[in-house]
């Protein structure tokens, strides 16, 4: 009989690896001596329900950890305690900055990451999804290239 096992990293996405490597962080709770998580794109290739459920599991995840997300996904932002939008410049030096998003700023964002555009409907979404995810305690973010960090910064020459 052959034995058809192979590593993880040769069969698996990145998103599947993050998702795996969230599932252990899960299981190991409190016990996990390590403070801080960072996940980066780890709900690409989801969406929906399945969406809302990897945010639940994450903002768990934040009640024993400082939990850093790199996410694309309104579902997953909204569940964040913060949420920072990164921009890139378009410079020769690029210069990638991180803005703390508050109050209509954020439910803006969230908008925008559903949709694209900004509508009256997607800005009652995004005000779904952040009544919802307002008692979430993770650090995460959304746009075109996403983080979490301690304060507003920016950073020269740093690939978003």
């Amino acid at each position: 009989m052959r034995d058809l096992t192979r590593p993880l990293a040769k069969i698996a996405s990145g998103g599947e690896i993050s998702r795996v490597m969230l599932a252990l962080k899960v299981v190991l709770g409190e016990s996990d001596a390590v403070d801080t998580l960072v996940f980066d794109e780890i709900d690409a290739g989801v969406g929906g329900a399945t969406a809302l459920a990897l945010g639940e599991v994450i903002a768990d995840l934040a009640r024993t950890h400082q939990v850093i997300v790199v996410t694309h996904l309104a579902q997953v932002a909204a569940r964040a305690e913060r949420h920072y939008l990164v921009a890139k410049s378009a410079d020769a030096v690029p210069e990638t900055t991180l803005t703390l998003l508050e109050d209509d700023a954020r439910t803006r964002e969230i908008a925008r990451m559903l949709g694209g555009t900004i509508t009256e409907a997607s800005l009652a979404h995004a005000a779904e999804l952040l009544a919802g995810g307002a008692a979430g305690a993770m650090a995460a973010a959304g746009a075109a290239g996403a983080a979490a960090a301690a304060d507003p910064q920016t950073v020269k020459g740093m690939e978003a």
